[in-house]
């Protein structure tokens, strides 16, 4: 399943997959204040596509890789190779 970043790709002017920052444990990105400040504008004035991000955002938040169990399982795994 397409990530939702990858789904609100399309909104942003400087997509984050270009930018991407890796440090230690996290990977992130920067997008400009206006890219996030036309993200959100598009999401706040546009009932249907703030409906498909919001069903997006719950698929993907209810993966079961995202379950509290897993969490824990990845960090022991983690804890246990340091």
């Amino acid at each position: 399943m397409e990530s939702i970043w990858k789904s609100l790709e399309s909104c942003l002017r400087h997509p984050a997959e270009n930018q991407v920052l890796r440090s230690g444990l996290v990977e992130g990105a920067e997008i400009s204040l206006d890219d996030l400040a036309d993200a959100l504008e598009q999401l706040c004035s546009d009932q249907t596509y703030y409906e498909q991000v919001l069903k997006l955002t719950y698929t993907r938040a209810t993966e079961p890789h995202f379950s509290w169990e897993a969490i824990s399982k990845q960090w022991n795994e983690l804890i246990e190779i340091h």
